[in-house]
């Protein structure tokens, strides 16, 4: 049978193989998917097909914001992307005008506030 996420060039293993992979764990080093499944009747099983960066990064994050529940991380990525939408269609009907780069960096540096000053180390006399 064939896999039911999409096959990779890479060399990394699946996260979660799904059961009807065929054959040894060794011929599905080409496959690379994350599926998720939660609570029945309350959300959908569906997949996605990642380079093994993109998932040991997602992964990471869910490890850090959601005890390591992808899902709810991408639950919470849609959820501020739907609000992102939302106020883009604002902003456009109102004709607020979009940011250009120089004022999105400043933003930026303004968030990530000063960058420390390093000390320099001073040798004993």
């Amino acid at each position: 049978m064939a896999p039911s996420c999409a096959a990779s060039s890479l060399s990394g293993a699946a996260t979660q193989r799904s059961r009807h992979l065929a054959g040894p764990p060794s011929a599905w080093s080409s496959v690379v998917c994350y599926i998720a499944s939660m609570r029945a009747g309350r959300t959908k099983t569906t997949s996605f097909s990642l380079d093994k960066s993109t998932l040991k990064n997602l992964k990471a994050l869910a490890a850090r914001r959601h005890k390591g529940n992808v899902s709810a991380l991408l639950a919470e990525i849609a959820t501020r992307e739907a609000k992102f939408t939302a106020a883009e269609a604002f902003f456009e009907k109102y004709g607020v005008p979009l940011l250009d780069e120089k004022d999105v960096e400043r933003i930026e540096a303004e968030w990530r506030g000063p960058l420390p000053v390093k000390k320099t180390k001073r040798r004993a006399a």
